[in-house]
């Protein structure tokens, strides 16, 4: 039996029955989440990480060097709401619009 898990399980217990006595108290939710971090990092350590070399990352577009001002944005064009109601008779200003949707019709 892991001895190690056992005292982080009786800390957890202990921890949360002080919290549950007085759950107001933020010292005492800290001490419980502290001690259900620390029980969650015994349980599942963190994988070692290998450290990367910085040569050894790629930029997107680090190559092509090109001006940003001169990127165009995917953005569509963008048309007046009277021109997109157009085809809706008396709806074609926004105006009505809203006015006919506030009278619920």
């Amino acid at each position: 039996m892991d001895e190690r898990l056992v005292l982080l399980d009786a800390r957890v217990a202990e921890a949360a029955e002080a919290w549950l006595t007085d759950p107001r108290d933020a010292g005492v939710y800290a001490r419980l989440v502290a001690a259900v971090e620390a029980r969650r990092a015994h349980l599942h350590p963190a994988e070692p990480v290998d450290p990367v070399d910085a040569q050894d990352l790629e930029v997107p577009g680090d190559d092509d060097h090109e001006d940003p001002d001169a990127i165009e944005p995917d953005v569509p064009d963008v048309e007046p709401l009277a021109t997109a109601l157009g085809g809706f008779g008396d709806l074609a200003d926004p105006r009505e619009v809203l006015a006919r949707l506030r009278r619920g019709g």
